[in-house]
């Protein structure tokens, strides 16, 4: 009988010990969205764009790096166009608003890494050979405080893909917010983030 009490008390304390160290204080990590956006959050988990591999312009020399707002529409414009033709994926846009973008936001875009996926939509463009542009228009400020160093913009951005016949494939709307931080090199992108 004592064998069977001691085995039981065994299994007793193993098991309450096994439970306290199944518990955590930290937050379990949210599911991501299983739906595919036209807009996608940033940054990706990988990135794949070193340098920018299309045809499209880099953005950079001709935006007023004194107008926080022009600086984040500039971004944003250029953040969702791509060009399906020559882009492995999205990401080569971002990479081609890399002057724009502040130092630890560039090293995230630009830093090198395998395997996104461009998605399904993206191989319906890429067979249309489609080119997505995007239009960017900025919206009232939904109270977040700007300072001298710090400015908030949400931008309503509208996305059209035209098929390489000059065919209007789809047009799609979305929003995006982004934090820009005034820098040495004048206002630069710290964040964007599809609402």
């Amino acid at each position: 009988m004592t064998g069977r009490r001691t085995a039981a008390g065994l299994t007793l304390a193993a098991s309450a010990l096994l439970i306290a160290g199944c518990g955590s204080d930290e937050s379990p990590v949210p599911a991501l969205p299983t739906a595919t956006l036209t807009a996608p959050d940033w940054p990706p988990r990988n990135s794949t764009a070193s340098a920018p591999a299309t045809a499209l312009p880099t953005v950079g020399a001709e935006v007023d790096r004194t107008s926080p707002s022009e600086v984040g529409q500039a971004v944003v414009e250029t953040w969702f166009s791509y060009d399906t033709r020559a882009d492995e994926n999205r990401n080569d846009a971002a990479a081609r608003a890399a002057a724009l973008l502040t130092p630890e936001l560039r090293a995230q875009v630009t830093g090198g890494g395998q395997g996104i996926s461009p998605g399904a939509d993206w191989r319906d463009w890429q067979a249309e050979g489609a080119v997505v542009t995007a239009t960017a228009t900025e919206q009232p400020n939904q109270g977040q405080a700007n300072t001298d160093t710090k400015y908030h913009a949400v931008f309503e951005v509208v996305q059209t893909v035209t098929a390489a016949s000059g065919a209007v494939l789809e047009t799609s709307t979305s929003y995006v917010a982004v934090v820009v931080s005034k820098t040495t090199d004048g206002w630069s992108v710290a964040s964007v983030t599809t609402l």
